[in-house]
């Protein structure tokens, strides 16, 4: 990105490319490995925060009904909006700071909204009179290197994460929104899940390595962002950086972003479905919990004290638990 020239010292410029160029880096990674990747669910859907090492980013998602376009009557909305906190990045100037948001959120548009992998065409309500605008609001809070990925993985995360208010069509085209108590949400239709993956260029493509940090990119001569899901379809490439590099440089570099898009994908889900149990564990009544907690201790063996503990507690509080299969 633009505002990473302006990191400016010398000699640690040159301890840093000599490193890269001697196989090392500077955090002990190994060239095909990114930082520590946490992605932590909010308690509402559509929340998330997402962390590679030092780079912190916050997504959230949000919805509204409004008049389609009259070119296309039956599709929705679907924005994408990148922001700096005003700490994240203290050496950028507010110029550096504007292109580089805008060039990240038209890259996640183009990998989400241009590749199909949401289906606008299921955020209409009535052809014609309304349809769904679903915005992503993405703040950066710590730049530590490879924004594109820790944004387009967090606003990823935020629309599979995301559930709409469920609607209906009465009589005489009224439209009616539920609220959350009166029937479930819905989750967005999504055809396929594209990550983007960041390869860093050296030496003229003689070395590539993934998630530069923020020191990295400093010295890097390029950097080709590829955006591909898990039938390692391709859904764009751009490559930033005036290096020439060669034909068959490419070939490694979607290796490498095809073995990497794959593990992210399976982080993403992983993550997902241990936020869904967590939230089908805190609306799952008490009596159940109790139930359930009872027949995990027989499975397991656990000692007659705790059993004991437990049957205590169930009794203190009034809760019938039936053993029976």
């Amino acid at each position: 990105m633009s505002g990473f020239a302006l990191w400016n010292c010398p000699a640690e410029k040159k301890f840093v490319k000599d490193a890269l160029c001697e196989g090392e880096r500077t955090d002990r990674r190994d060239f095909n490995s990114y930082r520590d990747i946490s992605i932590m669910f909010g308690s509402n859907s559509g929340q998330v925060e997402v962390t590679m090492g030092t780079t912190r980013v916050v997504s959230v998602v949000s919805s509204e009904i409004v008049e389609p376009r009259q070119d296309k009557p039956t599709d929705g909305f679907l924005n994408f909006n990148v922001e700096f906190s005003p700490l994240a990045d203290q050496v950028a100037s507010r110029d550096h700071k504007q292109v580089d948001r805008l060039i990240i959120a038209r890259l996640i548009d183009r990998t989400l909204r241009g590749s199909k992998a949401i289906d606008t065409e299921a955020l209409c309500i009535l052809g014609g009179k309304a349809v769904w605008s679903i915005r992503v609001d993405c703040k950066i809070v710590d730049n530590g290197g490879n924004l594109v990925d820790c944004c387009h993985l967090g606003s990823l995360a935020a629309l599979m994460h995301y559930k709409r208010p469920e609607v209906t069509i009465q009589q005489g085209n009224k439209i009616t929104l539920h609220s959350v108590d009166a029937k479930n949400p819905v989750p967005l239709s999504i055809h396929h899940v594209p990550v983007v993956v960041s390869v860093a260029l050296l030496n003229n493509g003689e070395l590539l390595f993934v998630d530069p940090s923020r020191q990295e990119e400093a010295v890097v001569e390029g950097v080709v962002v590829v955006g591909m899901n898990a039938h390692e379809e391709i859904c764009v490439m751009e490559k930033s950086g005036g290096a020439a590099v060669a034909a068959e440089c490419f070939a490694g570099v979607l290796e490498l972003a095809s073995t990497k898009a794959k593990e992210l994908i399976n982080l993403l889900t992983t993550e997902l479905e241990r936020d869904g149990e967590k939230q089908k564990e805190a609306s799952m009544p008490l009596y159940a919990k109790r139930y359930y907690e009872r027949k995990n201790q027989k499975r397991a063996g656990l000692p007659g004290e705790q059993a004991e503990m437990l049957q205590q507690l169930q009794e203190g509080e009034g809760v019938e638990v039936d053993d029976g299969d």
